[in-house]
C-alpha cells in the first residue's frame, strides 16, 4: 500500500485507515494472573503468562487499552488487513499461545480466522488443526504459521495464490504450503508471502505486480527462491515493498519503490542494497516507509514524511535520516504512518500520524517528533501491523 498527503495519492482512504492501525505491545508484568513471566530465550520477544490488551477490538474503538478476554499465556501475535466485512473493521489478528496453538479474531470474510467458517468473531477462536506452531504471520485476509517441523501452513484469501498451494481457491482451514522445509520464520504483505529458511535463503509466492517476489516472473502460487539472497537473518514487508537484513548488517530491498528515496527511481524486481546503511541489527516497514535500528541504538528512516514518519515535518527527497530526540533504542515496530521504538528501560516512544495519529497517548493527535507513550512501562518487546491497536 502506498499513502501520501496529496489527493492524488489517496489521502481520503488513508485518513479512514488511520483509525484502524495496529500496534501490539507485549508487556512484562508480575501481577497478571498472579504468575511469574517467562521470556522466550530464542527471540527475547514473547512473554508467557501475559494477556493482550487491545486499543480497538470493538466496533466503537478506543484510544486507550481495553483487555481482550480469554487470552493468556501469549508468546507472539500478528495482524493483517483486508476488506471491511460487518462491524469489525478490516483486520484479523492472531495470537500464538505457549501451548503452541493459534487463536484468531476479527474479520473473517475470506476464512482468515481459520476455523472453517466465514463468520466474524469479536472474541478469539481457535484456528483449526494447528499444533506445534513456532511462528505466525498475517497478510491480506490470510494467516500463516511455521510448525516445529519447519513446515509452513496457510489459510484465508488466495485470489493471488498467496496460500502457495498451486490454486486460487480460498481455504477456511490451514493447508500446508508444498515444497518448503527448514523454514524458521514467515512474513506476508499485500497478497504475497515470504519464508526465511535456516540457510539464509528467502522463498516467495503470490502476487508479483510490483516485483515484490524478487524476480522477473509474473508471480505464482508455488514458492520460488529469490536469487542473490543467501545470508538473510530477518525480513520486513510493507504492502508490495520488501526488505531483507543480512548477517553483515546491510539491508537489501525489492518491489515497489518507496516515495522520495534518491537511490531508486523505479520499482525493483530484484534485490538491491540500500546505500550508506550499515551496522543494522533490526528492520521494520510500514506504509511508504522503512526503518532501521543500528547496533548503537539509533533509529534511521527513509520514504514518505508528510505525516511525521521521518520524525520531522519535512518531506523533501533525501537519503536516510536519523530520527532525532530518541534515547538508546532496543527494538522498533512500524505502522502505516509512523513508528514505535522501545527504550532500554521498557518505555515506548512513538511518532507520525499527523492526520489522525492514535499513537496510544489517549488522543487522536499525532506527533512529528518522538513522544513517550504514557502508561506503558516494563515493556519487553513491540510488534505492529496495520489496523487496530494492542498493548
Amino acid at each position: 500500500m502506498e499513502f501520501q498527503v496529496s489527493p492524488s495519492r489517496g489521502n481520503t482512504s488513508r485518513r479512514v485507515k488511520l483509525l484502524l492501525l495496529l500496534l501490539i505491545v507485549i508487556l512484562i508484568t508480575t501481577t497478571i494472573s498472579g504468575c511469574g513471566n517467562f521470556t522466550n530465550s530464542a527471540t527475547n520477544s514473547v512473554i508467557d503468562n501475559n494477556t493482550i490488551q487491545p486499543e480497538n477490538h470493538t466496533a466503537q474503538g478506543s484510544l486507550k487499552p481495553v483487555q481482550i478476554q480469554g487470552l493468556k499465556y501469549i508468546k507472539s501475535i500478528a495482524a493483517g488487513n483486508g476488506n471491511q466485512n460487518g462491524n469489525l473493521g478490516n483486520s484479523a489478528a492472531y495470537a500464538l499461545k505457549s501451548d503452541e496453538t493459534v487463536w484468531a479474531w476479527g474479520n473473517n470474510c475470506a476464512g482468515q480466522l481459520g476455523n472453517n467458517s466465514n463468520a466474524n468473531s469479536g472474541v478469539p477462536v481457535k484456528v483449526t488443526g494447528l499444533t506445534s506452531v513456532t511462528a505466525i504471520a498475517a497478510g491480506y485476509e490470510a494467516g500463516y504459521a511455521v510448525k516445529s517441523d519447519n513446515t509452513v501452513w496457510a489459510w484465508g484469501n488466495n485470489k493471488s495464490g498467496q496460500l502457495g498451494i498451486d490454486s486460487v481457491s480460498e481455504s477456511k482451514v490451514p493447508v500446508q504450503v508444498p515444497g518448503l522445509s527448514r523454514v524458521i520464520s514467515i512474513a506476508a504483505g499485500d497478497s504475497a508471502a515470504y519464508a526465511l529458511k535456516a540457510d539464509g535463503t528467502v522463498w516467495t509466492w503470490g502476487d508479483n505486480s510490483d516485483g515484490q517476489l524478487g524476480n522477473d516472473s509474473g508471480g505464482g502460487p508455488l514458492p520460488g527462491q529469490i536469487n542473490g539472497l543467501s545470508k538473510v537473518i530477518s525480513i520486513a514487508i510493507t504492502g508490495r515493498t520488501a526488505y531483507a537484513l543480512e548477517a553483515d548488517g546491510t539491508v537489501r530491498t525489492w518491489g515497489k519503490r518507496p516515495s522520495n528515496v534518491p537511490w531508486q527511481e523505479t520499482d525493483g524486481h530484484k534485490p538491491s542494497q540500500i546505500p550508506d546503511l550499515a551496522g543494522v541489527k533490526a528492520i521494520t516497514a510500514g506504509g511508504d516507509n522503512g526503518y532501521a535500528l543500528l547496533s548503537d541504538g539509533t533509529v534511521w528512516a527513509w520514504g514518505w514524511g508528510g505525516e511525521g514518519e521521518l520524525g520531522t515535518v519535512s518531506n523533501n527527497k533525501k537519503p536516510i535520516v536519523q530520527i532525532q530526540g530518541l534515547p538508546k533504542i532496543t527494538a522498533i515496530a512500524s505502522r502505516s504512518d509512523g513508528c514505535y521504538a522501545l527504550e532500554q528501560d521498557g518505555s515506548v516512544w512513538a511518532w507520525g500520524g499527523l492526520f489522525g495519529g492514535d499513537l496510544g497517548n489517549n488522543t487522536a493527535k499525532g506527533s512529528a517528533v518522538p513522544i513517550r507513550i504514557p502508561g506503558l512501562t516494563n515493556v519487553k518487546n513491540i510488534v505492529s501491523a496495520d489496523y487496530n491497536s494492542y498493548a
